[in-house]
């Protein structure tokens, strides 16, 4: 636990400093990572999912309505825009751990974390 808390600090260091950021993220079984609650810029995220089994990408608005889902099969790959102050979660529904490499560009100051599905 205290690692992942180490590398989120890190990972929220690099995007308060630069437009893009790179990085593999790990989401345990049956939970998600979460970019950019709450208002912020437009911002784009370049995806893989290296796992060997699908994950599901989902676009929620400031008012929590879902408005975009997107299944991703293992080892495919993907270009998400995000609209200004919209959310990104990665759900990872396995009994699995779930391997994602993430390149963002545009407004990285984001929010990141975990959560339940």
């Amino acid at each position: 636990m205290q690692k992942l808390l180490i590398a989120l600090l890190c990972v929220t260091t690099m995007a308060m400093s630069c437009r893009s950021l790179t990085s593999t993220t790990y989401i345990d079984p049956r939970q998600s990572f979460v970019l950019g609650q709450g208002q912020h810029g437009a911002y784009t995220v370049d995806l893989k999912n290296q796992s060997r089994h699908e994950i599901t990408i989902k676009q929620i608005g400031l008012d929590g309505a879902v408005l975009n889902s997107t299944v991703v099969d293992s080892r495919q790959s993907l270009s998400v825009a995000v609209a200004k102050n919209t959310t990104l979660k990665i759900v990872n529904a396995s009994d699995k751990k779930a391997e994602v490499a993430l390149k963002l560009i545009g407004d990285t100051n984001l929010s990141m974390g975990y959560d339940g599905n």
